[in-house]
Formats: structure tokens, sequence, C-alpha cells
């Protein structure tokens, strides 16, 4: 009978890939093969330990009782361990996801550091670096309108652009403490911002992706004036845009695409309602801020409803490429079949509320 300790570790990997594969729970399968004998634990460790969550600090969850967030506080032996961890499987780890997310209070607030604070960066840094097969990074901070901003030390950006990842993802209010002389540039594949904000734009004007995304999210954002997202550079090949605008008015531009003029440009808007009969009046707000919130004449968009309560934007950089659709100019005729489509639904929920009432007085008689 073969052994498998004799196999080539390449090979020994695609025989527990396969094995994996044949089952439902594919992570306890890795599990159980990583306890099989130590050279077994060695060959999953590329299953095991690809993805990894780095947790500095986690905000607890909301306290009913006392109507808020419990305060986090600093534990800086949970953060030795994490990071020793990190470091006995920094051979295998590919995609890293560094969380610091924090809520502190009056009485504590100076008790500890801020998320991501100058003073822990060392051993962050100096566990980071041992990293060098790392092809994504995640970093994950608070994004509620209630939280601070968080300031990336420029020392973690410089080590994140040594290690050159081809994704970077910044999730949370973030800028860099730093001059532009001493930002680094990177050349990345795909630069994942959510959300974005002005202060955001020493992060994404230092960083040079094949593939930008950002999420806007400015729900509850009254005056989005310090928004405007300009992408520039010759690379990006890429850009899609996710927003929620309810019924927002635009006093002033909130995308300019001018400065990627061949790329593909995708921008995905939500005009969320709570009642079914509010949408029409969505999607006819929505379709007469939408000029306003473009630097370009949006002639040069296809633009069009899709679902109920969402619409895309969408430009090619083809040369032979045409707009098809500018469904936001006209369409009274569409708004008032619709509007009569949604009269009939309300009439009919109607009828079946007073057929049910009738059924239940008859029962009750």
């Amino acid at each position: 009978m073969g052994n498998l300790s004799t196999l080539s570790p390449d090979l020994r990997l695609e025989i527990a890939r396969l094995a994996i594969d044949q089952v439902e729970d594919k992570r306890a399968e890795r599990r159980n093969l990583s306890l099989v004998c130590r050279s077994m634990n060695q060959t999953c460790g590329p299953l095991l330990f690809r993805n990894h969550h780095l947790v500095m600090r986690l905000r607890k969850s909301w306290d009913h009782q006392a109507r808020k967030y419990p305060s986090t506080t600093w534990d800086e032996a949970q953060f030795k361990l994490r990071l020793s961890r990190l470091r006995s499987k920094a051979a295998f780890v590919r995609n890293l996801t560094i969380t610091d997310i924090t809520r502190t209070d009056s009485k504590n607030s100076t008790s500890q550091p801020p998320n991501f604070a100058p003073e822990i960066m060392p051993q962050l840094i100096e566990t980071l670096n041992k990293l060098s097969g790392l092809t994504s990074i995640y970093l994950n901070a608070p994004d509620s309108s209630e939280d601070p901003v968080t300031t990336i030390p420029l020392d973690l950006w410089k080590c994140i652009a040594r290690l050159a990842p081809s994704t970077i993802k910044l999730n949370g209010w973030f800028k860099l403490a730093a001059t532009d002389q001493d930002i680094p540039s990177m050349d990345i594949e795909k630069l994942i911002v959510s959300p974005y904000r002005g202060y955001s734009k020493s992060l994404t004007d230092s960083i040079h992706p094949t593939r930008l995304d950002i999420d806007y999210n400015i729900f509850h954002t009254t005056r989005p004036t310090d928004l405007l997202l300009k992408p520039v550079g010759p690379k990006i090949e890429h850009v899609k845009v996710e927003i929620g605008i309810g019924q927002m008015k635009f006093d002033k531009p909130l995308l300019d695409f001018s400065g990627v003029p061949n790329a593909t440009v995708i921008v995905h808007l939500h005009f969320h309602v709570e009642l079914k009969m509010h949408i029409l009046k969505a999607w006819q707000s929505a379709k007469a801020a939408l000029p306003g919130m473009f630097v370009e004449d949006l002639s040069g968009f296809d633009v069009r409803r899709i679902g109920t309560c969402e619409a895309q934007v969408y430009r090619s950089p083809d040369p032979d490429w045409t707009p098809a659709r500018q469904e936001h100019i006209g369409g009274e005729a569409r708004d008032r079949a619709e509007a009569e489509r949604m009269r009939a639904h309300y009439a009919y929920k109607r009828e079946l509320f007073w057929l049910k009432e009738m059924a239940n007085d008859e029962d009750s008689s």
C-alpha cells in the first residue's frame, strides 16, 4: 500500500483537495485531514490558513438594556497571542483581514489606544513582514456616522506597499496621516473602498488599480458635497460604484469619470423604500437627481432602471458602442402605467382585507 508521506508536497496537496471536494462540510474535512499527522498538517496548511482574520479589537453586540454598544477594552496579551498565531501560519496566509473596531466612552476613552494606533504598529508590522505570499489585505474599522475617522499610520501603509498585494479593501472611515510626498504609490489589481468620503482621497490617489470598486453608502447624508469621486489613471480598466441615493438632490456633482476615458464604468443606484406605494415617487426623484450627480453629460451613458428600486448607469470604452437607453428622460407613459398597476394592487389588497373582515364577522356571529 502506498504511503502519502513518500509523495511530493504538491501531489499530497492535490490529493487533499480532491478528498475535500467530495464532502459537503469542507471546513471540517480540512481540519480532520490536518489532524492525521504532522506531515498532513503541513500539507493542509495552504487549504486551512489561506484566509486569516486578525482581530485586534471587535465591537461588542448592542446592549439592549443600556441602549448602547458596550466599550471594548484593549487587551495587550490577547493581541500578542493573535500575532503569534498569525506568524506561525505566515507561510500559508494569502488573504488577510485586520479588524480593529471599538467604541469608547468618556470614562475609558483615554485608557486604551485608538483604532490602528501608531504605538501598536511596530508589533503588527513585524508580523506582517513575514507574510511573503500575501495576495489581498482587508482593513476593517468603524463605519457608522457616530464613529471618528480612523487614521492609518504611514508606517503601516508603507508596509502594505512592500507586501504588494494584488487586492486592497478598506472598510470604514479611513484617512492617511501623511503629506502627499510621503505616501508610497501602489500598482494593484483591485481596490475596494466602502464607504467613500472626501478624506479617503489621499488613500485612493496613492493606489493605481486596474479595477476600482466604490461603495458610497450615503443614505443618511443630507449634504454629500465633499464626496466627489474622480478616478484618474491610464491603468484603470473598470470602475464600479454602488450608491444609495434615497430621494436626495445634489447641489454639486458626485461622480466624474472624465479621467478614465478607457475604462468600463458601472454605477449601480439604489433608491429603497419601505412601502410599495412610494416606489414610483422614489424613481421619479432619482430620475430628476441623476443629471446633477455626474460632471459629464449623461447622453454618453446608458441609463436604465433595473428591478423596482434600482437603476444602472453604464459606459463602455468601445469606440463603436453607443448608449441604448436614456430612461431618466421622459417615460411619462410608463410612469402612468406603473401608477395604475400600483392603484390596482392596493385596491386588490383592500378588497381582500374587507372579505376577511366579513368572514370573521360571520364566524363570530
